[in-house]
């Protein structure tokens, strides 16, 4: 989204005027996600981290399918939301579960993984838009959205996943 949502933005939408709207939503999204979590602490945080990438992907499969700006600032907002919450209720449940000795080497060992990932997928979007258009690579970004949160939820021990009561 990073990548391509400016180029979208530019060929489908008004511009750079556009997607700041939607990047703003998702900010205020952010907010809300944080407020949420403080507010509302989840029991299940398995089915939550299993839920929580659907917004993104509704947000992706809105762009591809060049969804109206109202539609893709609320599925922004959305997006926002649920990945902060996301977010604090995994990070809270590993300081909970990981042992003290342990949790730091987890908790680098996760954001080196996810860091490391990042600059390749940004390598590989702006290439592939190039080959098969920009709408598609988000249709197909979107899809593997929904198939990891499908994949994920299939699996007993991470849905049933609870926080400590």
């Amino acid at each position: 989204m990073s990548v391509l949502g400016p180029i979208y933005a530019t060929r489908y939408l008004d511009g750079a005027v556009s997607w700041g709207l939607v990047t703003s939503a998702i900010g205020i999204g952010l907010a809300c996600g944080s407020i949420t979590s403080l507010l509302f602490p989840p029991g299940r945080v398995g089915l939550l981290s299993c839920v929580t990438p659907i917004p993104e992907a509704l947000l992706l499969a809105g762009m591809a399918s060049n969804a109206p700006l109202p539609v893709l600032v609320g599925a922004a907002v959305l997006t926002g939301a649920a990945g902060t919450l996301q977010l604090i209720v995994w990070t809270s449940h590993l300081q909970e579960a990981i042992p003290a000795e342990q949790l730091s080497r987890i908790m680098a060992t996760n954001a080196m993984i996810g860091t490391l990932l990042v600059p390749v997928a940004y390598s590989l979007a702006g290439p592939l838009a190039d080959l098969v258009g920009v709408r598609t690579v988000l249709a197909g970004c979107a899809a593997i959205v929904v198939g990891g949160a499908a994949a994920a939820v299939c699996v007993r021990d991470v849905r049933d996943l609870n926080a400590r009561g």
